[in-house]
């Protein structure tokens, strides 16, 4: 393998940061920094029930997730979820697809965690209304 080759490979595994544009703006996706991860967290408990596998529950993300994508998306990009809501939809799913690529290794670490933390929250609320 050539040198460059070996280098385009080793760049494709380090997680780096791209600049898009979007809503006439330049915007810089990047692994979450440990400021970021709080903000990100909150909504993103939100939107699992929208992902069950490889599937994803398009049209109820649109409809009664997308607040909580806009603030994920937002903090990854440093813009307020209502900077996002003003997106149009190409920009949206053009910026999300980067965030996810840019965090997928935090995403799949994730979700193990924020499914058994979902289940602990259902049962904690089960033996709470047991109770009363």
């Amino acid at each position: 393998m050539a040198p460059d080759d070996e280098m385009k490979e080793l760049l494709t595994l380090i997680p780096g940061s791209e600049e898009l544009e979007a809503g006439g703006e330049k915007v810089t996706v990047a692994s979450f920094k440990v400021r970021q991860i709080p903000k990100v967290l909150t909504p993103l408990k939100s939107l699992g029930k929208y992902v069950n596998g490889d599937d994803l529950d398009f049209d109820g993300l649109l409809t009664e997730g997308l607040e909580h994508l806009a603030a994920v998306v937002g903090a990854a990009v440093d813009r307020p979820a209502e900077w996002v809501l003003d997106l149009s939809l190409s920009d949206l799913v053009r910026l999300a697809t980067a965030v996810l690529e840019a965090n997928k290794d935090f995403f799949s670490q994730a979700a193990p965690l924020l499914k058994s933390l979902g289940g602990a929250v259902a049962a904690s609320a089960g033996r709470t209304s047991s109770r009363h």
